[in-house]
């Protein structure tokens, strides 16, 4: 164990058995999965909803996941989360679609201005996973 003074944050070792939390078996994918299980909750999540076996999921999954109930806007290829489930865009496409282009959600994800945005990166707190 160890304490940052700085952040004020106590780290355990990955491998500690009771307060420790392996990775997540997915490529890519930050977040920790609980003890006895393969992978973090949010992949653990989109494993349950897509079908596959826990093996095919494992070799095809990337780590996009965006932290527990971020999930990423509906604009292709945007790297942004959506703002609400009931949105599902990230905060700039709803603007647009709302405030510029004022189209349905499916006109607006056809719309040629539409274009996908970068990501904002990280979270700046050191302990929190979730995307800014």
């Amino acid at each position: 164990m160890h304490w940052d003074w700085d952040l004020r944050v106590i780290f355990y070792p990955k491998s500690h058995p009771v307060l420790g939390m392996p990775d997540c078996v997915v490529n890519g994918c930050v977040r920790g999965a609980r003890f006895g299980r393969p992978l973090c909750m949010g992949c653990e999540a989109i494993w349950k909803k897509s079908g596959q076996s826990i093996e095919d999921f494992i070799k095809v999954a990337k780590g996009r996941m965006l932290g527990v109930r971020q999930q990423p806007c509906q604009v292709p290829e945007c790297q942004r989360p959506w703002k609400t489930s009931s949105v599902a865009l990230c905060d700039a496409h709803h603007r647009q679609r709302v405030d510029t282009l004022r189209l349905p959600l499916e006109e607006f994800l056809r719309h040629p201005a539409v274009k996908p945005r970068e990501s904002l990166g990280e979270c700046e707190v050191e302990v929190c996973y979730r995307q800014r």
